[in-house]
């Protein structure tokens, strides 16, 4: 690309064991119709042969930029590295192992100039091994600001970085979180920093621009563990903590995401009382009659007896499953 081409979006990808997909996911990116592009790789010391390729599209197209860290430091501190490096009129996010359709940086460039939004909102695809695809759709639902957006967010809504334009002077002038090794829940973290301290405007395109790969090694789709379920919560809670402190506007819905997450969780098995000990708030939140004040009386019921029963956690488990593949999420 000529240097005096002026760079309209900047496509950060972090890489860490993709070496399977990554020239894929490169060459979708590559071949957007929308050519004012770069793409910062940012090899987070990836132990597999990612680096070797992340170079060779170096060599082949200048569009290519590579970030080779010294020490890996996990996806939060990879995106950053990236959108410290960003010169784009506009960021976007993509993870090694996805893929995008080829019009779907046009698409959110083109509706992002023409509502003068300061996030584009695009909707995405599941993609399975067999490549079946389920549609996630999200365009429609987070409003046109950052208050319809957290709502969403709060409400169960996906709080993924892909598939979302984001205006480069939303990073400028301010440090947002960038927690070393956070591997859950590091997305909401950083969407929900955005929405609460920019207080950006926002635009739905309701146009799939984004397929999302469902990988069974992803950090997002391990098996629980007492390790995992406590850095997802430290994570979740971060962003719980955040809003809070913000603002009151939001404390119902924010109540209530937290309360449903702990019940999914004693759902797949975790300790009542390793919960209990990550945050203070979560005694509280997990007392019948304040889940009933606030998620109802049937969901209150449902999640003392996951605390209590076995039996009844491993058949509402086995239930969730079942359903969730009958949908292709699994």
């Amino acid at each position: 690309m000529n240097t005096d081409t002026i760079v309209k979006i900047s496509v950060i990808i972090p890489v860490y064991n993709v070496e399977k997909y990554l020239s894929r996911c490169l060459d979708s990116v590559l071949g957007q119709s929308l050519r004012e592009i770069e793409v910062i790789c940012v090899d987070d010391c990836t132990p597999d042969g990612s680096a070797a390729i992340i170079n060779s599209y170096v060599q082949r197209d200048s569009r290519v930029k590579a970030i080779h860290k010294a020490q890996n430091e996990g996806p939060m501190k990879a995106r950053e590295s990236g959108y410290d490096m960003a010169c784009g009129e506009y960021l976007f996010f993509c993870d090694g192992d996805d893929l995008l359709p080829p019009d779907a940086l046009s698409m959110l460039y083109n509706s992002a100039k023409e509502s003068g939004a300061d996030i584009t909102v695009g909707n995405a695809e599941m993609v399975g091994e067999s490549g079946k695809k389920v549609p996630r759709h999200r365009a429609t639902r987070v409003g046109s600001d950052y208050r319809s957006y957290i709502r969403f967010i709060l409400n169960w809504g996906t709080p993924a970085l892909w598939g979302i334009l984001f205006r480069r002077s939303l990073f400028e002038g301010v440090r947002y979180t960038a927690e070393k090794h956070m591997k859950l829940s590091e997305d909401r973290r950083l969407l929900t920093e955005i929405l609460m301290l920019r207080q950006p405007t926002v635009h739905g395109l309701d146009r799939v621009v984004y397929w999302y790969w469902i990988n069974p090694a992803s950090s997002t789709r391990t098996k629980i563990n007492e390790k995992a379920v406590i850095g997802q919560f430290k994570s979740l809670y971060g962003s719980y903590e955040f809003i809070e402190e913000r603002s009151s506007e939001f404390t119902h819905c924010n109540d209530n995401q937290m309360i449903r997450y702990l019940s999914l969780y004693l759902e797949k098995g975790a300790r009542p009382d390793l919960l209990k000990s990550i945050h203070p708030d979560i005694k509280r939140q997990l007392g019948y009659r304040h889940m009933a004040n606030v998620c109802g009386t049937r969901f209150a019921t449902h999640t003392f007896l996951c605390m209590h029963s076995a039996v009844y956690r491993y058949i509402a488990s086995s239930a969730r499953i079942i359903i969730r593949r009958l949908q292709g999420k699994e």
